[in-house]
């Protein structure tokens, strides 16, 4: 097994546009910053198979890195897994599920479990227990 490079995590600006740190804190094997030119390349080579099939979204380095890590880097049992996993979320339609969920039960969870927010920074809980009122705020700096 090769050797893995400490080297600045490879990003292709046209798939990778990152606003968090991306190089793994610790070096493991085939994790972003830790990877072996081979590794790289079998990530280039996934992503330009997912094209040719229709694929265009979620093709981003680190995702596809998850796929290969999964998959011990072998590119087309990566290929089918990811391929599955956007079968499973058509079917599912998770893309459209924060646009379309229908939260039904809102009331009765905020009944039983009711939460207000302070004027400016503050999230405020409210409990009642056996008739007793206990109110806490959380801080959020």
């Amino acid at each position: 097994m090769a050797a893995v490079a400490e080297q600045k995590f490879p990003t292709d600006p046209e798939y990778d546009q990152y606003n968090f740190p991306t190089t793994a804190p610790e070096p493991q094997h085939g994790h972003p910053g830790h990877t072996t030119p081979e590794q790289d390349t079998q990530v280039q080579q996934l992503r330009a198979m997912l094209e040719q099939m229709g694929y265009t979204e979620r093709l981003d380095t680190l995702t596809l890195l998850r796929f290969l890590r999964a998959r011990k880097f072998d590119v087309e049992a990566s290929k089918k897994m990811f391929v599955n996993c956007e079968k499973w979320r058509k079917e599912l339609g998770t893309d459209d599920l924060p646009v379309t969920f229908e939260y039904l039960e809102k009331p009765d969870v905020f009944k039983y479990y009711p939460q207000y927010y302070h004027k400016t920074d503050k999230i405020i809980f409210k409990k009642t227990l056996g008739g007793d009122y206990f109110a806490f705020t959380l801080d959020l700096q």
